[in-house]
């Protein structure tokens, strides 16, 4: 009996090894209850075996510690695991398959307001065929063929963040929602034109999906902002010549992108000529005294001071010497500076190539006129100082200045914007005594090429 003890003891082992692996005496410790059905599919995970910790892997990315456990699945067919850990650190493992029958759906995270978005998924359910119907609340939006393999892809216009639902044969899938960007609608309307009214209005698309930010700037300066639930309004009661940048935003709800939108709004710029009246004369006044060219006043009326301001403005810029505002003009006079002067202290500098005028004041121009110097080329060159002036007429002079023996700064009756004078340096007359205020005895006149 002695040596039989071993062989016994071998027999027993292999019994119990053919119970604890053998296909059909074996039992798992895991029990998935029901372990099908059509999803979502609510699961009851138990086990009879003893172990110090339980650990669950439902297979989809989830799980859970105990004894028992309950979760969800959505549509699809997977293996729940579970780990036994006993006392001294041994583990063993048990698993049971669940199957929900049902329609898994995907989506795009983000699109646009009115955009055709393709819905993607499959159907898991015995005799899986037919078509598929893709909702939106109670509205059937479109509908598409399940493939051989389960699979479907459907398409629809998205006007909201959902959720979106797919439904065949009884089965409805899990629920996606979409971020959608709404539309930013801008519109301007009034008057786009110098000294006009203009007014701005932005309103997003659909109502209710975005507080609206409207601003209006015009170069680095902020003209108006207005913020409203779904849209936003701003006024420009006196447009400038020029282009406003028109920005709006929105401040997203939950489902709703923030959305942007620009846009440039130029300020129409009309040909203007002598006896012009009117805001856009207004706007072109104060821009000419902007630039320190030399006017009588700003006051809407395109007069003989506004026609030389302008024939001294083209002058300077090298623009035709028309005496009239054209989309050339405004286009330079938009982006134009203050002229320069070579004269680095206080006098007055006449410029003979360009026929203008610069009253200096340390080394800037303080202001630009038109001058007529003479035909035959002959008004001197060089630096000279004023050593007689006249507050008045003297002859045909208007409030002279001399300079050298007979010539001298003048205003006259007749200002050409070509050299044309006997010699002197011919100023208009309405802004001769002005400058004779500007020129003491002594003061210097620079005059060059």
């Amino acid at each position: 009996m002695a040596r039989l003890a071993p062989l016994a003891t071998a027999l027993l082992l292999a019994l119990a090894g053919a119970t604890a692996t053998g296909g059909a005496a074996t039992e798992s410790c895991a029990v998935a209850t029901p372990s099908e059905g059509a999803a979502p599919l609510a699961v009851t995970l138990t086990t009879s075996c003893s172990a110090a910790t339980y650990h669950w892997d439902f297979g989809d990315g989830s799980g859970a510690d105990g004894q028992t456990a309950t979760h969800t699945f959505a549509a699809g067919a997977f293996t729940v695991t579970l780990t036994r850990t006993q006392a001294d650190g041994s583990q063993a493992t048990d698993t049971a398959p669940v199957t929900a029958d049902g329609i898994a759906l995907s989506a795009p995270r983000l699109t646009g307001f009115g955009r055709r978005v393709t819905f993607s998924g499959s159907v898991r359910a015995s005799g899986a065929g037919g078509t598929v119907t893709l909702t939106a609340g109670a509205h059937a939006l479109a509908q598409a063929p399940v493939r051989a393999n389960g699979s479907f892809a459907v398409s629809a216009h998205v006007f909201g963040p959902g959720p979106y639902r797919v439904t065949s044969k009884g089965l409805v899938s899990n629920p996606v929602a979409v971020v959608v960007r709404p539309r930013l609608v801008v519109r301007v309307g009034g008057s786009p034109a110098p000294g006009g009214r203009v007014t701005v209005v932005a309103r997003v698309v659909p109502r209710g999906s975005g507080a609206v930010t409207l601003t209006l700037r015009r170069g680095a300066h902020l003209v108006a902002r207005a913020r409203g639930r779904s849209s936003a309004q701003v006024t420009v009661a006196h447009a400038v010549a020029g282009a406003y940048r028109v920005s709006a935003s929105t401040t997203p709800i939950e489902g709703w992108a923030a959305a942007r939108a620009s846009e440039l709004v130029p300020i129409a710029v009309p040909r203007l000529a002598f006896g012009a009246t009117g805001p856009a004369v207004h706007a072109l006044e104060e821009r000419l005294a902007e630039l320190h060219y030399a006017l009588a006043g700003v006051d809407s009326t395109f007069g003989q001071d506004t026609y030389d301001a302008v024939v001294a403005f083209q002058k300077v810029n090298g623009l035709a010497r028309t005496g009239m505002v054209e989309a050339a003009d405004w286009r330079v006079l938009l982006r134009a500076s203050v002229p320069h002067a070579q004269v680095t202290g206080d006098g007055i500098e006449v410029d003979k190539t360009r026929q203008v005028l610069f009253v200096v004041r340390h080394g800037e121009v303080q202001l630009a006129i038109p001058v007529s110097t003479g035909a035959t080329g002959n008004t001197p060159i060089g630096t000279f100082h004023v050593y007689r002036k006249v507050a008045g007429w003297d002859w045909v002079l208007y409030y002279p200045n001399y300079f050298l023996r007979g010539f001298a700064v003048h205003g006259y009756v007749d200002v050409p914007p070509y050299p044309a004078s006997h010699g002197c340096v011919r100023i208009p007359i309405w802004v001769a005594q002005r400058i004779y205020g500007f020129i003491a005895y002594g003061s210097p006149i620079v005059i060059h090429y």
